[in-house]
């Protein structure tokens, strides 16, 4: 089945539904001293910092779990959630082609992330989010058993506004479309 691309009809009803959860993170997340983001070297593994290979990054992922405000609102039951990133060194960015299954249809969320001057860090942006830049960062990866490209990476959003954070994404992205209940916990430790 292709993917479809959103219509403009629900784009406007999730930029409604962000707004009105935003607003309500917002509030209930005070209650838990969400009033910083943290930085990316406070984040990154030392593997990640000093390693980081955008050839290894590219490819798809497949997303085993997820926290993040966008997506379950959205769609209570999502499958099927993936990410197909490709590099584009000339425009100094990755477009990554998100894409989740949700009431029987597919739909790709086109998501650009420029590149910064620190590996695996990036700023992501959406046309279906307006001027939202989302700070994302790679956390930590591992390699696959032949070395040549990342088997499983942790990446990690988080947005602040008015002294409190108001978005936090954590997606853990494998290559595995099913993998089985051990490999989805050790990524998970």
């Amino acid at each position: 089945m292709m993917p479809r691309l959103l219509t403009p009809a629900h784009i406007n009803g999730i930029v409604t539904l962000l707004v009105v959860l935003c607003v309500g993170a917002t509030s209930v997340d005070a209650k838990f001293n969400y009033t910083k983001c943290p930085e990316w070297y406070e984040l990154q593994t030392p593997f990640v910092r000093q390693n980081f290979s955008l050839e290894m990054f590219e490819g798809t992922y497949y997303e085993l779990a997820l926290h993040d405000y966008t997506q379950v609102p959205i769609c209570p039951k999502p499958t099927c959630i993936r990410s197909h990133k490709q590099v584009d060194l000339q425009r100094r960015l990755i477009n990554d082609s998100f894409t989740l299954d949700c009431y029987g249809g597919a739909y790709t969320i086109p998501l650009l992330f420029n590149l910064t001057d620190q590996p695996g860090v990036f700023r992501g942006h959406a046309k279906i989010s307006g001027k939202v830049v989302y700070p994302d960062t790679v956390v930590d990866a591992v390699l696959d058993e032949s070395g040549k490209f990342y088997d499983r990476v942790l990446e990690f959003q988080c947005i602040e506004e008015l002294d409190h954070v108001v978005f936090v994404g954590i997606n853990w992205y494998s290559r595995q479309q099913h993998a089985t209940k051990e490999y989805v916990e050790s990524f998970l430790q």
